[in-house]
């Protein structure tokens, strides 16, 4: 028979790889609404951010509120039912649509709304599954814990890889009505299939059945089969409130009608309380602090790679070697905090990537670097003392460049030079398998630069993805069953909050030159989030040096013996 385990999995395999090929796929169908400039992207990026910013502690309320499976069925149905619905209507526009008509902004609105939409189902999914359920399952075991979640990234890192590329090659082949109509298909089979797989693990786990007390408190175990096997006619929702049989339930007080016009904003202003009344808060602002960086390979890190004339190839093969070692990460996590511990697992995970931090800072400043502070690439255009430069007249020179014949010398100011010289668009270098100059740029004098970035970036995906592990199973382990929901509502909505300033400081400094200030500034928010965890180490274990020794809290996972 099938474990439980293998059926989360397969679960999660669906449900992630239907998201990877949606995510990669819909600024394709954007930029086919509106080819002309990028506003719609970047329209429909800001718009999902500060949806989970704004709602992520409202959906996890939701879900502490909500049985279990009821939760994780709705969820599931409004996320896939979203998507359909969004790549239905983009394939009729693209069927038999005008682009210059008056309702192409309906339907650009209604594709980002819908977006939004199977957004926040998406995170509402990721926190049933990956922050509640799996815990229940591994039934207090924290070596299953920490495989089940392993196993989980795990997935997550493949199909980031896999699925764009299957994604591609449908689109390649059948253009994008062919890859709207494929992830409608996979969309609407995924939904079925994911929801089978989820009932067969609910059957299988009785404790998921049984939920906490909205007030905090969470009855035994020997209370709660007692109560399941007395009302079990009853529906799931009833046993779930019903986990305190001993005390009265109170009727809730009638709400006002303020209180229902503006009951969301109390209820995100609750969930700040609660996580900030949690014991591992501080490692988990900690970790929100590693979402403002340009330290990976999103948009930005990948365009900059682009600007110093990496082919598409070799991006991707950048992209997949990231990918393995944040997979490599899987395999070491498991191991890591059976013989060391989590929190002391979560340290070794900040000090490794705190040291791949040297090689991205030190890309700033080597061979190559286009950093406009350096002494190698002054003097600017703006900078440059308007002198003169006398050579021999060769050839007939146009009439739009700044020039005195004196006898048989051409005389130029250094200014006019390059105010009119331009790049010649796609300069080959070699091969284009792994170098092109994409239009518009030239190549750097030296490659050391960026390829000492992107090693670092690379390697830092041991250490990240072995934190990021980490910060998951703390939270799993010390959170209240009753407030998970919420809590990883409100981590979610920090984590938009600084990948949303990651984008506002992209704006304010958007040129290659400028890129290795937001490199440094990339590994500040790195480093702060880790002396914040260093601070809650050191809270937890009394020290930090791994040699000092003294009887560890709850808080902190002995090895079994």
């Amino acid at each position: 028979m099938v474990s439980t385990g293998v059926l989360i999995y397969a679960g999660h395999f669906f449900s992630s790889w239907g998201d990877r090929m949606w995510h990669f796929a819909i600024p394709l169908f954007l930029f086919e609404l509106d080819p002309t400039s990028l506003i719609l992207s970047a329209a429909y990026g800001l718009t999902l951010t500060c949806c989970v910013l704004l709602f992520g502690p409202l959906v996890g309320d939701w879900i502490d509120q909500t049985p279990r499976l009821h939760a994780a069925r709705v969820s599931l149905v409004i996320q896939n039912l979203a998507v359909i619905l969004c790549a239905i209507l983009l394939l009729v526009n693209f069927q038999f649509g005008d682009k210059n008509a008056s309702y192409i902004i309906g339907v650009e609105i209604g594709a980002i709304v819908l977006g939004a939409i199977s957004q926040l189902a998406s995170v509402a999914t990721g926190i049933i599954i990956q922050k509640d359920w799996i815990v229940v399952v591994a039934q207090g075991k924290k070596d299953m814990l920490a495989e089940l979640n392993s196993m989980v990234r795990r997935i997550d890192l493949s199909t980031k890889i896999l699925a764009p590329m299957a994604c591609g090659q449908i689109m390649a082949v059948a253009d994008l009505f062919g890859g709207a109509i494929f992830i409608t298909c996979w969309n609407a089979c995924s939904m079925c299939i994911e929801y089978l797989l989820l009932k067969k693990v609910y059957d299988r786990t009785p404790a998921l059945s049984q939920k906490a007390s909205q007030d905090g408190e969470q009855a035994d175990d020997h209370e709660m089969v007692e109560l399941h096997a007395t009302d079990g006619d009853e529906n799931t929702e009833n046993d779930a409130k019903e986990t305190k049989p001993d005390k009265p339930k109170e009727k809730k007080p009638k709400q006002s009608v303020i209180m229902k016009m503006f009951g969301f904003i109390f209820t995100v202003k609750d969930g700040w309380k609660s996580y900030i009344a949690q014991p591992i808060a501080l490692p988990c602002l900690g970790f929100s602090f590693l979402y403002l960086t340009v330290l990976g390979f999103g948009y930005i890190t990948t365009t900059y790679a682009y600007s110093q004339c990496f082919s598409e190839f070799m991006v991707g093969i950048l992209l997949a070697a990231a990918a393995v070692t944040g997979i490599i990460a899987t395999f070491i996590f498991p191991i890591m905090r059976q013989k060391l511990g989590l929190v002391r697992t979560g340290l070794f995970n900040a000090v490794f990537q705190t040291l791949t931090l040297g090689m991205c800072i030190a890309s700033v400043f080597v061979a190559g670097s286009p950093f406009y502070l350096l002494p190698a690439n002054q003097p600017h255009q703006d900078s440059i003392p308007n002198t003169t430069l006398s050579i021999p007249v060769v050839t007939t020179l146009p009439t739009s460049m700044n020039v005195s014949v004196l006898n048989t010398t051409m005389v130029l100011t250094t200014k006019s030079i390059l105010s009119n010289s331009t790049v010649q668009p796609q300069q080959k270098i070699g091969s284009d398998l792994f170098l092109k100059c994409q239009e518009g740029t030239s190549p750097p004098s030296s490659y050391l630069s960026v390829s000492l970035l992107m090693a670092g970036i690379i390697l830092a995906r041991v250490g990240l993805w072995g934190f990021d592990l980490t910060i998951t199973q703390l939270i799993q382990e010390n959170v209240a069953e009753s407030e998970r929901g919420i809590v990883n509502g409100v981590q979610m909505s920090l984590n938009n909050l600084m990948d949303m300033i990651q984008y506002i400081l992209v704006l304010a400094l958007p040129y290659p030159k400028q890129f290795g200030i937001l490199v440094m500034l990339s590994s500040l928010a790195v480093c702060i989030g880790y002396v914040l965890y260093c601070i809650y180490a050191r809270r937890v274990r009394g020290h930090l040096l791994p040699h000092c020794k003294r009887p560890l809290t709850e808080t902190e996972e002995n090895p079994e013996a």
